[in-house]
């Protein structure tokens, strides 16, 4: 009885779309004929990132893909965060770092340093530093987990993200700059 109580919940848990795993969303996605494949999906939460899923939210609303691949060469990942967050930006996340007393803005960039898609045509934002690493941490803990590796395909998606309005948002500079929610 027990074997066959296990055994449906099992297939009801496979069948389900998406599971949730952590702060993680594994969704299966079907394709034009009959077979399925699994597509693995990081899914950011505005209610603890508000800064980084507004970033990301407009990025894409903007034409920015969802469907991201991942890089692991060095090289290439130090030349997307200098071409997204190198100039303007870095030199505004410095005066800002100044201003406030210490180490408390980054500049976020999406689509990731981390992906072939990231470099020049990002979209970037200086945000509290507090949620880059929060992210940074996140998106690792991703890739180690799924086995994402050089040329990994992954879909990026977002939760509970706080409109404009809801958010202490600025221009420095002529750079974009998110302070947090209000």
């Amino acid at each position: 009885m027990y074997t066959k109580i296990f055994e449906t919940w099992l297939d009801r848990q496979r069948r389900s779309v998406p599971k949730r795993v952590g702060s993680f969303c594994i969704a299966t996605l079907l394709t034009s004929g009959a077979a399925s494949a699994v597509a693995q999906q990081i899914t950011f939460d505005g209610a603890n990132l508000p800064c980084i899923t507004y970033n990301i939210a407009t990025a894409q609303q903007a034409g920015r893909p969802a469907q991201l691949t991942r890089t692991t060469n060095p090289q290439t990942i130090n030349q997307n965060r200098q071409a997204s967050c190198g100039g303007a930006y870095a030199q505004t996340v410095a005066q800002l770092n100044q201003q406030l007393g210490g180490v408390v803005m980054s500049c976020d960039e999406y689509a990731f340093a981390s992906t072939t898609q990231g470099g020049a045509g990002s979209q970037s934002m200086i945000v509290p530093l507090i949620e880059n690493n929060i992210q940074g941490g996140q998106l690792s803990g991703f890739y180690n987990s799924n086995n994402i590796g050089n040329g990994g395909n992954f879909t990026v998606a977002t939760i509970n993200v706080p409109q404009a309005n809801q958010l202490n948002l600025g221009v420095v500079n002529g750079v974009h700059v998110c302070y947090g929610g209000n």
